[in-house]
């Protein structure tokens, strides 16, 4: 995979090698949950994803739905541009684009909204919440609070692991 033409023709554009590095283990990943429908394989397929998208190239996911015609790479494809972009240039992208864009980027506008939602119902939220308050509270404690955090997060990720 390594010597095929992306890699080689591409030499001089490293964020297109480094997104592209991450595709084989984002199929693996997917494919690994498909069998085995462990949660861990999922997390770590979008942990995959996530690394393309901040691989600095997201056309990769324009590419992608230009040769399947799959709509979930175009909503990909714009929530790559989302991050990239400011609001108002991102409004602006989406106007000049065609129909099929402006209906991509609404089911990307529910699926922000919802993940919004679930966030601030979670324990993640917050936990951020109470390091603020603690870090407002008492700023000398930074290290300890920041610690016990690791260390609280550290163990959900193992109890989540056992789980699977």
């Amino acid at each position: 995979y390594g010597g095929c033409g992306v890699f080689l023709s591409n030499a001089q554009h490293i964020m297109i090698i480094i997104s592209a590095a991450w595709i084989p283990w984002l199929f693996y990943f997917v494919q690994k949950y498909i069998r085995e429908k462990k949660v861990l394989h999922l997390l770590l397929a979008g942990v995959c994803g996530g690394l393309i998208l901040t691989g600095g190239y997201p056309e990769l996911f324009y590419q992608a739905w230009q040769l399947s015609g799959e709509t979930e790479s175009l909503v990909q494809f714009l929530a790559a541009k989302r991050l990239l972009l400011d609001e108002k240039a991102y409004v602006d992208f989406i106007a000049g684009q065609q129909e099929t864009y402006y209906e991509a980027s609404m089911e990307l506008e529910k699926r922000v909204e919802l993940a919004a939602g679930v966030w601030d119902e979670s324990s993640g939220a917050k936990l951020l919440e109470d390091v603020r308050w603690g870090l407002r509270e008492n700023p000398a404690d930074a290290g300890h609070i920041w610690e016990d955090v690791a260390e609280q997060q550290k163990e959900a990720c193992r109890n989540m692991i056992r789980e699977t």
